[in-house]
């Protein structure tokens, strides 16, 4: 639905995902299969006004979550709705199995935490790049 509306979600997770509704409500018992997303802070228009999409660009920054983010995040190039999709494969594939293939429990041992960051992104931006569908 938020793709129909022109824009991308770009920060899918489970943190951001709400099932159902409050059983004090009327017709509850018809709302269990209700999904909801929230927290649309990196939510962005990928249609301009004239109905034509966004061009592909070079982004500055990573914007996003590292477990579920698209190897076209990782690698700096602006998202589209494949990006999204590509984040729920990610999400549903964690749901199914309850891991993925980039993902290691980690010490922080490192006492510098942004060199910590810096090479978590790298690892799992080389294993997500190595990934192919099959």
């Amino acid at each position: 639905m938020i793709h129909e509306t022109g824009y991308i979600y770009n920060d899918l997770k489970l943190d951001n995902i709400l099932i159902g509704d409050d059983n004090d409500l009327p017709n509850s018992k018809h709302s269990l299969y209700k999904i909801r997303l929230i927290d649309f802070g990196l939510a962005k228009k990928y249609i301009h006004e004239s109905g034509t999409h966004m061009p592909r660009k070079t982004e500055s920054t990573f914007q996003g979550n590292l477990i579920f983010a698209s190897k076209n995040t990782f690698n700096m190039t602006s998202n589209s709705r494949r990006d999204d999709l590509i984040s729920l494969c990610y999400l549903m594939l964690y749901l199914v199995d309850g891991d993925l293939i980039f993902l290691e429990n980690e010490t922080e041992e490192d006492s510098n935490i942004e060199v910590f960051q810096q090479e978590k992104f790298d690892r799992i931006k080389r294993m997500k790049n190595k990934l192919t569908p099959e």
